[in-house]
This record gives structure tokens, C-alpha cells and sequence, in this order.
């Protein structure tokens, strides 16, 4: 492959135009301040107040003896205090 980034065609010999990566590489750059576009520069949002998110409640513990009375007391919670079921 040629330095400049052409090659050369693997039947004859003659070079191959440069991949549009390379070309990328070698197109200059136009770098523009934003005073140069008749834009000024500021800040674009202004935080008028920050405060903590609410605090949770505490979890509850369901007591129980064995699994199918903590999982009966579970259902009755779920269905009288947060009315999922």
C-alpha cells in the first residue's frame, strides 16, 4: 500500500482511489467559536431549588410461626393495607 494511502489493484498493478476513512483524515477541519456563530455562551438551565427526596416508610415484618401463616398474614396485608390484591 502506497504512504498516501492509495494501493495498488491486485490484477494489474494500478492504484486503487484512497478509502473515504483515509480521505476523512486529510479534509481539514473549520474550528469556529461560538462569539463567530452570534451565539453567546451561558449557562442554558437555572436550578432554582435542590432538596432530599422523601424519606421511606419502615418495612414490616410479618411474624409467623411456620411459612403458611406469614404467607396468609402477607396476603391479608397486601390486600387491606396497599390494596395489590
Amino acid at each position: 500500500m502506497a504512504p498516501d494511502g492509495g494501493g495498488e489493484d491486485a490484477a494489474g498493478g494500478e492504484a486503487v482511489e484512497a478509502a473515504p476513512v483515509v480521505k476523512a483524515k486529510k479534509k481539514p477541519v473549520d474550528v469556529k467559536n461560538a462569539g463567530a456563530l452570534g451565539v453567546t455562551a451561558g449557562p442554558m438551565t437555572v436550578v432554582k431549588e435542590m432538596s432530599l427526596p422523601p424519606a421511606r416508610q419502615a418495612g414490616k415484618i410479618i411474624a409467623g410461626d411456620d411459612a403458611k401463616a406469614k404467607a396468609a398474614a402477607l396476603a391479608k396485608a397486601l390486600h387491606e393495607e396497599v390494596k395489590i390484591i
